[in-house]
């Protein structure tokens, strides 16, 4: 008997008992959605908490910080001790897995656009690492990296100005920074005599493109234009660092912070070890998200196993279907029998017919997912909108999601006939030619 044989005499029998086979594919569709809308429940718990990570940073970053100490900073220090400076930097890129560093100076840098301040975040950077850092532009040009009086804001920094002589807080309106006269004060408008400070002239260079984060508010200037301000505010206003000189050769902080991309997120727990070990603190999202996956995974563990009974379920029904299948067919299978039928053949006709039950109710059990999905996912967007955080998709279905409930639908069809189809061939055919 050829496959397409099998395929036509297993559909036939299938047909014969409309009833029957349809109750036992209803078992089927039940188990199988009911799995696959609680392992999608879990699934969209992990993507939920991925996004919201994700939303927070990149979780192939990682934040880099000097360990905080409670010594006084003119302590005589040791072999021990760490710094943020270029040797640090070039030793975070000599690490294995490392695609870029990018190390950051927060300054005190205030804008001013006629009556209006921002206090916005302000980073002295390397503009070449930060485009290492997947961030592009999304209007404007890169300046050069000895361009002074210019710098590339954030994507919602021009959302940031308010009138801080107000009577009543106004929300900030958004301003064209590529038109307006932009005045940037070093350590702000006014330090220690109340003096008022003169102004440096700037201008915005480039605007970021969104990352959807906090971070769109950052804006960024150049090492270099950062320690040409710096030294005109010192000619002008004196030195007033207390810990300005150091003697050539003496390592010193240069950064406050340094970011370290890595680029895998399954490696990046790996490197984040490696710079503890250095002596650094470190820290990732994607470390915090990893902490979470055991919770999530013990999540998907307890749905799927709830799903999992209906399906072993189904399967009995399965069992039972094809047992009194054989009871009503051995004449029939008695004479394929005396025809010449191998017991091959008699053995692969019901676990077709198994499968078959298994690989419909799989099919129609996966469209219902899909509707009951959908449902689920609409009743959470609506609920979830008047709280701090909207659940787009509490219930989340990937492709391999619905190749697996299709495969193991039909594996247990396939399992749940194995007995049946042994049962079928090893009767007698004498004996079941005779049975009336």
């Amino acid at each position: 008997m050829t496959k397409l044989d099998l395929l036509k005499m297993g559909l036939k029998n299938l047909w014969r008992r409309k009833t029957r086979t349809f109750l036992t594919v209803l078992g089927v569709i039940i188990g199988t959605t009911a799995i696959v809308v609680m392992v999608s429940l879990g699934l969209g718990l992990e993507k939920a908490q991925r996004e919201s990570m994700e939303q927070m940073g990149s979780l192939t970053e990682i934040e880099v910080y000097k360990p905080y100490s409670f010594e006084d900073s003119r302590t005589k220090t040791d072999e021990s001790t760490v710094y943020m400076d270029e040797e640090a930097v070039d030793l975070f890129k000599s690490l294995t897995n490392v695609e870029a560093v990018l190390a950051t100076k927060n300054t005190n840098i205030q804008l001013t656009i006629g009556k209006k301040s921002s206090w916005a975040q302000i980073l002295a950077v390397d503009f070449e690492a930060l485009k290492a850092f997947g961030y592009d532009l999304a209007d404007g040009e890169w300046p050069s990296e000895f361009e002074r009086n210019v710098f590339i804001a954030g994507a919602t920094a021009n959302q940031n100005f308010y009138d801080m002589n107000a009577m009543y807080y106004e929300e900030p309106e958004p301003i064209d920074l590529y038109t307006s006269s932009i005045k940037c004060y070093l350590d702000g408008e006014y330090y220690g005599d109340g003096k008022k400070k003169r102004p440096f002239s700037i201008a915005v260079s480039g605007t970021l493109e969104s990352k959807q984060n906090y971070m769109d508010y950052t804006s960024y200037i150049s090492f270099y234009a950062y320690e040409q301000y710096v030294k005109q505010n010192e000619k002008k206003y004196g030195d007033r660092s207390q810990d300005k000189k150091v003697k050539p050769g003496t390592r010193t902080d240069l950064y406050d912070s340094i970011k370290v991309k890595v680029n895998e997120v399954e490696n990046v727990v790996a490197v984040q070890d490696q710079i503890k070990e250095l002596g650094y603190e470190a820290y990732s999202n994607a470390e915090f998200l990893e902490s979470n996956q055991g919770f999530t995974r013990v999540v998907q563990a307890v749905l799927g196993g709830i799903g999992g009974v209906s399906l072993l379920v189904a399967a009995i029904g399965i069992t039972n279907t094809m047992i009194m299948s054989i009871y009503e067919r051995t004449r029939e299978i008695g004479v394929m029998k005396v025809l010449g039928a191998k017991l091959k053949d008699i053995k692969n006709l019901f676990l077709l017919e198994a499968a078959l039950i298994g690989f419909i109710g799989g099919l129609f059990g996966l469209g219902l997912s899909f509707i009951g999905s959908n449902v689920i996912n609409d009743i959470f967007f609506k609920y979830s909108q008047d709280s701090y955080m909207v659940v787009e998709e509490i219930s989340y279905m990937p492709l391999k999601l619905c190749i697996a409930a299709m495969l193991f639908s039909t594996f247990i069809g396939i399992i749940s006939g194995y007995y049946p189809a042994r049962r079928a061939m090893k009767l007698s055919a004498l004996k079941a030619i005779s049975t009336n």
